[in-house]
């Protein structure tokens, strides 16, 4: 099992998963939803998010975007995401989503 690790607005919360997943789906069971206009193509940019740890390297959609996307990146392993502060902690439950 990994840990990701989430940040907004000064407050961390961790969450289990096992490895490799999109990171779009790990948000998702942990209650953190993004618009996702494009369906998940990784053409709008609206899931951008900063991310570091044990992740795939930035994909062509992402280099174009100049951003990690969540709907893109795939964590490998124990990693870290800053979420913006529009994300409202009320959607984010802690716990295993594996």
């Amino acid at each position: 099992m990994s840990v990701l690790t989430l940040i907004c607005n000064g407050t961390n919360r961790q969450i289990s998963f096992a490895q490799p997943q999109k990171l779009q789906a790990v948000l998702s069971r942990a209650g953190v939803l993004f618009d996702h206009p494009c369906g998940g193509r990784g053409a709008c940019g609206k899931c951008a998010v900063k991310l570091e740890g044990a992740v795939s390297e930035p994909n062509a959609a992402e280099r174009k975007a100049g951003t990690r996307l969540s709907c893109q990146a795939e964590l490998l392993g124990d990693a870290t995401v800053w979420l913006s502060d529009e994300v409202q902690w009320a959607q984010i439950e802690v716990g295993s989503t594996d």
